[in-house]
């Protein structure tokens, strides 16, 4: 076998030997699949100028089921034939070689098609990171049956079938061949102009772990017709057949990786930002529960340092959880969660899903360690334990009160991680509702402990499924209004806030959020703008003249804005009369002889 040729001990019952067959244009119709291992045919380079023209350059990676699973071999003999063909010879340039070993990427400036030199390899495309625990690609090959002389001088096909067979390999001690979070381990670079088609067999150690005894031979057949699709495993969209990646992975339509499908609905208090998260945690199908919802309620958005002390009710804040049949009680079960024994859950698996009260802690499995049982008080004349107890309601509303409480030293009231406490779990066939009053202390600004009453009316018939995210989702764009620091993918819901009015002269075609800021032109033809400023007479700054003329040129005229009009004699409309006299009465002089008509007594004659 060719394991003979491996300097490392690699002894048969270690081996998991992978068959995989593939062909060009790389796409893959499996018919056998063995723990998820196959070949992804990256297309890296569609040459169309130059020596390379009509090439393309092909990678071709492993696809493993762990990300600690390594890669150490690819081989060939005559019990587990190998080889890559092509119809057309293999690219090999001058200055590279059958492995990346010697490839240092500065020489690309001057040697630009050294880039897609065809190679094979086990995870490194240049010289190894020896800091990184990167190793060379170790080569061997049979006397009869030179594979490696073939590939790298000729470019030739490579063929390993014979009884000596040969390898490219790499020790497990090493880098290269960890599959990592995207779970690919580079094999192979091929340029050419041909179809290429093959089998080659992997040894690949599952999760690292070289004592494994497990085997497996499977066989992927591929087509010379590529398939594009999503080749990440993880992926919402991933497709095992696809080989080439065409960039359409998503992961935010479907359930993210940690998230959960939660039933649950948020009420707010009454005086503050505290809130009241019912989540519906089972709805049971046959058995004693049938038909039957289970019901946990958490006081939320508290701070780190906040203590929930107490649930309770009084006349002046009553309390009132009912439900609109019965809640269930097990004969096992208790008023406070917290006195509950786990270890009879195998006993009455119902028991699990009794209703009772808490502060904090499910089960007295919980108490210790600075937590403490919950202790339950109730006003001699409303004995709401014993009546809770019957599956009725809980109601505390007299003078004295009652409810369910720990200490201010005890731990149960320290919110967890997501700023919640636990105080109450409910089961039930009808919808539960009414008003809870908390206790709550806090800290104000000058650091002194607060005593808030709070209280939250509540209705599960609010409550909608939906899923509860682990916050790898979210907007990407920091632009965007709701940008996640937190997130690693983008879910296509980023908002921006603008005006969303087609018809505003501000209509912001990216908006998705309208922020009320639309608005129109105003008379100058200014977006949003305030019109012509008081004092002001044009959009230009111009003010009125002295004679009310806008930008006018004031007054510069004998009469002041305006000249004289013609046939006027002065500002006053006044015209010359007879005898050449401004704004005079005579009205004819025949003779010109200086007399008006009217009081000459020789008209006609020039008078002396």
């Amino acid at each position: 076998m060719i394991f003979r040729f491996i300097p490392i001990h690699l002894p048969d019952s270690l081996r998991l030997l992978v068959a995989l067959c593939f062909t060009a244009s790389f796409t893959a119709i499996s018919t056998a699949q063995t723990l998820g291992y196959r070949i992804e045919v990256e297309t890296v380079q569609e040459h169309t100028t130059g020596i390379l023209a009509g090439q393309t350059t092909y990678r071709f990676h492993a696809v493993c089921d762990h990300p600690d699973d390594h890669v150490g071999a690819v081989y060939g003999d005559s019990s587990s034939a190998m080889s890559i063909t092509s119809t057309a010879p293999f690219y090999q340039h001058d200055f590279g070689s059958e492995t990346p070993n010697s490839i240092n990427p500065s020489m690309f400036d001057f040697f630009p098609e050294l880039e897609y030199d065809s190679w094979v390899t086990i995870g490194i495309e240049q010289q190894p990171a020896v800091s990184d625990g990167e190793s060379s690609i170790a080569t061997i090959q049979s006397i009869a049956q030179p594979w490696i002389v073939n590939f790298d001088e000729l470019g030739q096909d490579v063929v390993m079938n014979d009884a000596t067979g040969g390898l490219w390999y790499v020790g497990d001690q090493f880098s290269n061949g960890v599959a990592g979070d995207d779970l690919r381990v580079l094999l192979l670079q091929l340029t050419t102009a041909g179809e290429i088609n093959g089998t080659i067999n992997l040894q690949i150690y599952e999760e690292g772990v070289s004592d494994a005894a497990s085997t497996s031979r499977p066989t992927l057949e591929f087509t010379s017709n590529s398939i594009l699709g999503c080749t990440l495993q993880g992926a919402c969209n991933f497709s095992f057949e696809a080989t080439e990646n065409d960039g359409s992975c998503e992961y935010c339509s479907c359930p993210e990786p940690n998230s959960t499908w939660t039933d649950q609905a948020y009420y707010p208090a009454d005086s503050s930002d505290f809130e009241l998260r019912i989540e519906r945690t089972a709805t049971h199908t046959g058995g004693v529960l049938d038909g039957q919802s289970t019901y946990r309620f958490y006081v939320g958005n508290l701070a780190a340092d906040d203590l929930l002390s107490a649930g309770f009710g009084r006349n002046d804040m009553p309390c009132l959880i009912e439900s609109s049949t019965s809640f269930y009680q097990n004969n096992f079960g208790h008023d406070a969660g917290s006195s509950i024994n786990q270890i009879l859950y195998s006993f009455s698996p119902e028991l699990e899903h009794d209703s009772w009260v808490t502060i904090g802690e499910e089960d007295n499995s919980q108490v210790g360690d600075g937590a403490m049982d919950v202790q339950l008080v109730s006003s001699p004349q409303q004995n709401w334990l014993a009546g809770f107890q019957s599956g009725n309601a809980i109601e505390i509303n007299d003078s004295i009160g009652g409810g369910w409480y720990v200490y201010n030293n005890s731990s149960n009231g320290i919110p967890d991680a997501n700023g919640e406490v636990l105080i109450g779990q409910f089961t039930t066939d009808g919808d539960i509702s009414g008003t809870l009053p908390v206790q709550v202390l806090t800290y104000n600004d000058t650091g002194l402990v607060v005593d808030k009453r709070i209280s939250f009316a509540f209705n599960t018939i609010n409550i909608t499924g939906e899923w509860v995210s682990d916050g790898l989702c979210g907007c990407l764009d920091t632009l965007a209004a709701n940008f996640s620091v937190l997130a690693v993918y983008d879910d296509g819901l980023c908002s921006y806030s603008g005006c969303t009015d087609s018809t505003a002269c501000n209509f912001d075609s990216t908006a998705t959020d309208d922020d009320g800021s639309c608005t129109t032109l105003d008379e100058c033809g200014i977006c949003g703008g305030t019109g012509i400023p008081i004092g002001d007479c044009d959009c230009s700054g111009s003010q009125l003249d002295a004679c009310g003329i806008c930008n006018g040129p004031g007054d510069i005229y004998e009469c002041g804005c305006a000249d004289i009009p013609v046939g006027d004699c002065d500002c006053n409309g006044n015209q010359l009369d007879a005898l050449s006299v401004c704004g005079g009465s005579c009205t004819a002089d025949a003779d010109n002889d200086g007399i008006c008509d009217d009081i000459d007594p020789c008209v006609g004659q020039l008078d002396a």
